[in-house]
This record gives C-alpha cells, sequence and structure tokens, in this order.
C-alpha cells in the first residue's frame, strides 16, 4: 500500500498524528491480521534489514505523491489523506479523507479536560458515572480505584474504560492499593482485541473528603508510574463535593481542568 498526507494545516494530521508511537499500530490499519511483513538481510555485503518489494511499488507510490502535489498546486484540496492498495487479498482499502487531529465528537456527557494549551483528555460518560458510583459518602466506605483504557490521539488522550476495584486491591478508608494483577490482565486483553491501540492511560481512586488533592503518596505512586513511560497519564481522584483531575508527563503531574 502507498499513502500520501499533505500537511502544514494545524487542524489536520501530520505524519506523527497518523502513528503517535513507533511500536504501536497506525491509526488506519493497513495489514490484514493474518498477514506478516516479510523482513530479509543482504549478508553478502552487509546490509541491515529490509522489506523488500518490486521497483514498480516506489513508482505508484511516487505517481500517488506527485498526483497530491499537482492538486495541491491547483488549489484541489480535498482529501489529504490518500491511499492506493496494491494487493486487496493481504491489506485493506483505506478511503481517501482529510482526518483531524482533533479528538473524534465526544457522545454527550462526555468530560474533556485541558491541561496544556490544546492538549486535551476526553472521558466518556460512561467511565465518570462508573467511577463516581465509589464515591465514599457513608463512613463505612473504603477508597476505590482503578485504572484508565484508553487511546493516544495525536497530542489528545480518549479514555473510554475504566476498571473496578478488585478482590486482591487493597482497600482502606484512608488507603487503595491497585495490586491485584486483574488491572494489568484488562489491559493486555484491551490492547490485543483492539489491534494494538487501547492501552493503559492512567489511574484513578477516590478520597473521603469534599475537594480532594493528591496525597504524598499519590505523588510518589505517580511518579513512578510516569518514569515507566514516554505518554501522558491521566490521573483523578474524586471527592464528594468535586474531583481533581491531573496528567502526569516527563517526571512532571500538570493539573487539568475541565472545558
Amino acid at each position: 500500500m502507498a499513502k500520501s498526507v499533505l500537511t502544514g494545516d494545524l487542524d489536520h494530521v501530520c505524519l506523527k498524528c497518523l502513528k503517535p508511537r513507533l511500536a504501536q499500530a497506525p491509526r488506519h490499519k493497513t495489514l490484514k491480521s493474518a498477514e506478516d511483513i516479510i523482513v530479509e538481510r543482504n549478508a553478502a555485503c552487509g546490509a541491515g534489514a529490509y522489506v523488500p518489494f518490486p521497483v514498480s511499488r516506489s513508482v505508484g507510490a511516487a505517481a500517488l505523491a506527485c498526483d497530491h502535489v499537482l492538486d495541491w498546486a491547483n488549489g484541489v484540496n480535498n482529501d489529504r489523506f490518500r491511499s492506493r492498495t496494491v494487493d486487496n487479498a493481504k491489506a485493506y482499502n483505506i478511503a481517501d479523507s482529510s482526518p483531524s487531529d482533533r479528538l473524534t465528537v465526544p457522545p454527550a456527557g462526555s468530560l474533556t479536560l485541558e491541561w496544556q494549551p490544546q492538549r486535551y483528555v476526553l472521558i466518556h460518560p460512561h467511565c465518570m458515572q462508573a467511577m463516581s458510583a465509589y464515591t465514599q459518602r457513608q463512613e463505612r466506605d473504603r477508597e476505590a480505584g482503578g485504572i484508565f483504557l484508553g487511546s493516544y490521539r495525536g497530542a489528545h488522550i480518549e479514555i473510554r474504560a475504566i476498571t473496578h476495584p478488585l478482590r486482591q486491591d487493597r482497600r482502606e478508608r484512608h488507603l487503595f492499593d491497585r495490586s491485584d494483577p486483574g488491572h494489568q490482565a484488562a489491559a493486555k486483553t484491551a490492547w490485543a482485541k483492539s489491534g494494538e491501540t487501547t492501552t493503559f492511560t492512567g489511574e484513578w481512586h477516590t478520597h473521603p473528603e469534599n475537594n480532594p488533592f493528591p496525597s504524598s503518596r499519590d505523588l510518589q505512586t505517580w511518579k513512578g508510574l510516569i518514569a515507566n513511560t514516554t505518554d501522558p497519564l491521566v490521573f483523578i481522584i474524586l471527592g464528594w463535593s468535586s474531583n481533581w483531575y491531573g496528567v502526569g508527563y516527563r517526571r512532571r503531574v500538570y493539573s487539568a481542568k475541565p472545558i
């Protein structure tokens, strides 16, 4: 498959938006699940690994890019992302379009947070409803928590699912320790079922107070999580009257605000 993307417009995708992380799948899945990429090496000349393809593939890609540039020069800017499938048996057909780098249109009732200028977190409404059910209203209620499952969309984060407190988690009135391996198992399952696009994007827990704020233990735990990834992670603490929202990124925890 050959692909061409016309960049330079802040409202549309760039190459990074189409594949936010090198180790993960692109926004538009290319190969069908049963197909593998053939990688070869030329031991005779000491060349590194490469993917073999005929000259016609290079010519086809160059022609696609030339047509794209000519259309742009003539003022035709529809379909900023274009692709041409060479082998329909092995690759998907991707419709030409002008995808935005913004988050998808949020479902009604979604919560949108801004933690840096033009960097957003979208949380689907059923996630907020599920977390709110664990708010500690009674003296006997213990802290609850879980993880977020979602996707990175360019500079933004979309949270579509959470995990709930599990049996082996440590839950006390003023403590939640996410120790049940079921949380990690849920993340691995979501990763596999989504074609490696849905992943761990942060965690949540409750506090028995009106207006919660991260404790020293919370900050220490989060810094440990941030140190193990290059991606931003979302942190939420739910209280009686309000919630605290934040995003951890590059050794810092930023406060996030609903918009």
